[in-house]
C-alpha cells in the first residue's frame, strides 16, 4: 500500500471511530492531502461546518416521540425539574461556535474531548457494546462547578438494544466527568454523536496507531496556516483533533506494552 492510500486508510479509520473531526488538510500537501480526502470519503462535506460533521458527530434532530432516553440524575435533585429544563432550554453549543460564537469553545472542548472514549483499561468501553453503529444525542444539565446534575441519552426512533447500552454507558460516562462553565446557574446543553463501524482492527495495531498519529500530527501542523485557523469553528475541530491525537499515542503505548 503507498503512502497516500495507507494515510488515508489511517484517517477513515479514526473518522469511523467516531473520536474527532479531521481538520481539512488543503492549506498543504503534508500527508498528501490524506485527511481531507479520508473525510469526503465518510460523507464530509468540503466546508468547515461539513466538515465537523463528517468526524462522526452529527447534529441529528431527535424524535422526543419515538425515543427512550438513558436517564442519569444525581442524588437529591429534582428528576422532573432537570429533564424539563434539559429538553426546553439545552443550548446546541457547536451550532453557536459554528456560528462564530466563541464563548463556548472551552466548554465544548471539554464537553467533546475524545480521550475518555480511549479508556486505558478498555478502549473505546462503551462502543464494545455496538453491534451497528449509532447515533446518540445527549443532553447535560451542569452546575456552574461542573457537576453534572442530570443526563440523557437518546438513541432515535431507530433505537435497538445495543444502540441503548451505548447510549446508557456514554450518558453515564458524562456523570463521571467535571465540566465548570462558571456562568452562576446550572447549564443545559446538547451535544450529539454518530458513531461509525463499531469494530475496526485498525485500533488492535500499534504499527497502524502510530501510522495514524503522525498523519493527523502532520494535517495538524499544515492547518495553523489555514487562513480561517483563529475562527471558532476551526479552533474547536483544531483542539480536538489535537486531543485525539494524544489519546491515540496513549492508546498505542498501551498496545505496544501489551497491557
Amino acid at each position: 500500500m503507498n503512502k497516500k492510500v495507507y494515510a488515508a486508510a489511517a484517517v477513515a479509520a479514526a473518522l469511523a471511530l467516531g473520536l474527532f473531526w479531521a481538520v481539512p488538510s488543503s492549506t498543504s500537501d503534508k500527508g498528501e492531502g490524506a485527511v481531507h480526502s479520508a473525510s469526503r470519503g465518510e460523507g464530509a462535506g468540503s466546508s468547515l461546518a461539513d466538515a465537523s460533521r463528517g468526524g462522526g458527530v452529527l447534529s441529528a434532530e431527535v424524535d422526543d416521540a419515538n425515543v427512550v432516553p438513558a436517564e442519569f440524575v444525581k442524588p437529591g435533585q429534582k428528576l422532573k425539574d432537570l429533564r424539563e429544563k434539559a429538553d426546553s432550554e439545552a443550548l446546541d453549543i457547536e451550532k453557536l461556535i459554528e456560528d462564530g460564537d466563541g464563548e463556548w469553545l472551552d466548554l465544548a472542548v471539554q464537553l467533546k474531548d475524545p480521550r475518555p472514549l480511549m479508556d486505558v483499561e478498555g478502549r473505546f468501553a462503551c462502543k464494545r457494546l455496538l453491534e451497528e453503529p449509532c447515533s446518540l444525542d445527549v443532553r447535560l444539565v451542569i452546575d456552574p462547578e461542573g457537576d453534572v446534575l442530570y443526563a440523557s441519552g437518546y438513541t432515535g426512533a431507530e433505537s435497538r438494544a445495543d444502540c441503548d447500552a451505548y447510549a446508557a454507558c456514554m450518558t453515564q460516562s458524562y456523570t463521571q466527568r467535571s465540566f465548570p462553565h462558571g456562568r452562576g446557574e446550572p447549564l443545559a446543553v446538547k451535544l450529539s454523536r454518530q458513531t461509525g463501524e463499531p469494530h475496526d482492527p485498525f485500533f488492535e495495531d500499534p504499527v497502524k496507531v502510530r501510522s495514524m498519529v503522525s498523519v493527523l500530527s502532520d494535517d495538524l501542523e499544515a492547518a495553523r496556516d489555514a487562513p480561517e485557523f483563529d475562527t471558532p469553528g476551526f479552533q474547536l475541530r483544531y483542539r480536538l483533533q489535537k486531543l485525539g491525537v494524544e489519546g491515540l499515542e496513549q492508546v498505542a503505548s498501551k498496545l505496544e506494552d501489551g497491557s
